[in-house]
């Protein structure tokens, strides 16, 4: 296990113990939490725990994370920061430049990032484009009106 891994755990740990204390200074049980907030008894076991599991989907994790702070009328800015940073340590270890702030967010460049970005906007170009031939289609379909039809009329017979 290398030093920057034991020390992710350690923020973790940290960063569940803190949430744990802040549900016992405002006198709430976990089943409290679970009833107002719909997250799972055995997650909110996990975040305090420290468990892995709880934090392998960030998104998940900072989203539990705020809506319980905000439950318990807290802000949650602070929790947000300790998971940040430790998800930024962890990437720091992967990252070979010794000049690599360890608590700064990550940068969010990420290859499959930038190919969702383009599959949707191609797909929004593509709506809008048939949109534009679904309305140039209609355009050529509307029956004429009383107008229309008296001057074909018109130029038909001489």
């Amino acid at each position: 296990m290398s030093h920057t891994t034991k020390n992710c755990e350690d923020h973790r740990f940290e960063l569940g113990t803190l949430m744990k204390d802040l549900r016992l200074e405002k006198e709430k049980t976990l089943e409290f939490l679970r009833d107002r907030t719909k997250i799972p008894l055995q997650t909110l076991i996990f975040m305090e725990e420290g468990n892995a599991s709880f934090f392998k989907e960030r998104l998940y994790s900072r989203g539990f994370i705020s809506v319980i702070c905000k439950e318990l009328k807290v802000d949650p800015a602070p929790f947000l920061d300790k998971l940040d940073c430790c998800e930024s340590k962890e990437d720091s270890s992967k990252n070979l430049n010794p000049n690599h702030e360890a608590c700064s967010p990550p940068l969010k460049t990420s290859s499959s990032c930038i190919k969702k970005t383009l599959l949707f906007s191609f797909l929004i170009l593509l709506c809008l484009t048939g949109a534009l031939v679904y309305k140039s289609f209609l355009e050529e379909k509307t029956p004429p009106n009383e107008e229309t039809i008296l001057k074909e009329n018109t130029q038909i017979t001489p």
